[in-house]
């Protein structure tokens, strides 16, 4: 009778500690629901890039633009560098960033 009892104990406490695995893994996954509806809360909030009256989309609107104006001014026979000089620091940093951004996209597989 003891061994049947011994048994019947070491059952009962593995399906304890089962049972409070399982329920720390709900908890967890609970957690992890909110945190990604919070997160995709957070991200509607925010405005497009392409929006055009915000600061992000005005920096895209003239990135574009001057990637552009870059491309003519190779295109008519100026070579890049001589075409980059023109550029004012602002309008460098802002294309390097532009260059960053494509390049981790590219890195990632986003397009």
């Amino acid at each position: 009778m003891r061994l049947k009892d011994t048994i019947m104990s070491a059952t009962q406490e593995i399906e304890k500690k089962a049972k409070e695995k399982r329920d720390a893994a709900r908890k967890e996954e609970e957690k992890v629901k909110e945190r990604l509806q919070a997160a995709i809360e957070k991200g509607r909030t925010r405005e497009y890039l392409s929006a055009p009256n915000t600061e992000m989309g005005k920096n895209l609107s003239m990135v574009k633009g001057l990637q552009k104006a870059l491309d003519i001014m190779v295109s008519s026979g100026m070579s890049k560098a001589d075409a980059q000089k023109t550029l004012t620091d602002n309008d460098k940093a802002l294309l390097e960033e532009h260059e960053f951004i494509e390049a981790q996209k590219k890195k990632y597989g986003k397009k």
